[in-house]
């Protein structure tokens, strides 16, 4: 299901800036950032689709909370099988990614989530949720904003935290500073979303990712996601402290979780 005609329509009135101009590196994530937040603040004022499934407001936590019930129970299953089905990878970092989750929901509870979602609703409210920069459309030298079956209405720093996340993974803190400069510029930030962006950055995608490939018995596949991850947690988490050392910029000050920073194993 595609953005309806008439949102589209709503956006292009109120000046969405739907194509935009874009440059190479840190220049290009600055000028999503500008765009990205031209389209949440015209998508602002537009009326809500009642009890429609794509209102996701405060929809964050029950989802990985399900997410963890499931998992949890997962594990269990795998601990009573014959020993040829067991995965050890999935049930040595078990313990840990569960505990990060459950940290990270703590952690998004404890610094105003809830109160959070209510009062950004009168932001931009068209949200891709698991927004990055596959979801941009390069066409001759210029950036279009695809609408993917995953959009829905929800707090804009949803956005902004995923193309941070997937920009600080792949290119490191300097690109996704410049992306949220461009945010700022357009969209200035309240000092509580810093917290809920540090708060989905320890929340670990890739695990849940791996875990579901599992489930469906995608064992190889499954198997390359989490030792992806692995590998890769203590640069990770590295990464994360330099972000959150440098958004002192803007305005936020976000305390860490500092077992998560001082990582070094897993497992």
């Amino acid at each position: 299901m595609s953005v309806p005609a008439d949102l589209l329509r709503y956006l292009e009135r109120h000046g969405a800036g739907r194509v935009v101009a874009v440059q190479s590196g840190e220049g290009g994530h600055r000028t999503v950032g500008e765009a990205l937040a031209r389209l949440h603040l015209a998508s602002r004022g537009y009326p809500l689709p009642g009890r429609s499934p794509r209102v996701r407001f405060g929809r964050l936590i029950p989802g990985w909370v399900e997410v963890l019930r499931e998992a949890r129970a997962f594990g269990e299953t795998l601990r009573s099988s014959p020993p040829e089905s067991a995965w050890p990878l999935f049930e040595e970092t078990y313990a840990y990614y569960h505990q990060l989750a459950q940290a990270a929901l703590y952690y998004l509870l404890d610094h105003g989530y809830e109160s959070l979602s209510q009062e950004l609703r009168r932001y931009g409210v068209l949200a891709h949720q698991m927004f990055a920069p596959r979801l941009v459309a390069w066409e001759d030298g210029r950036v279009v904003f695809l609408a993917p079956d995953t959009w829905r209405f929800d707090v804009p720093t949803r956005d902004v935290a995923h193309y941070v996340r997937y920009v600080l993974a792949e290119e490191g803190p300097k690109s996704a500073l410049a992306f949220l400069r461009g945010y700022a510029e357009v969209r200035p930030f309240v000092a509580e979303e810093g917290p809920f962006v540090y708060g989905i950055l320890l929340l670990p995608y890739e695990w849940v990712e791996a875990y579901k490939r599992y489930r469906d018995r995608n064992v190889r596949e499954a198997e390359a996601r989490l030792a992806a991850r692995v590998h890769r947690e203590t640069e990770w988490a590295e990464a994360v402290r330099e972000f959150r050392e440098a958004c002192s910029a803007f305005g936020w000050d976000v305390s860490p979780i500092p077992w998560f920073e001082a990582t070094r194993t897993v497992g």
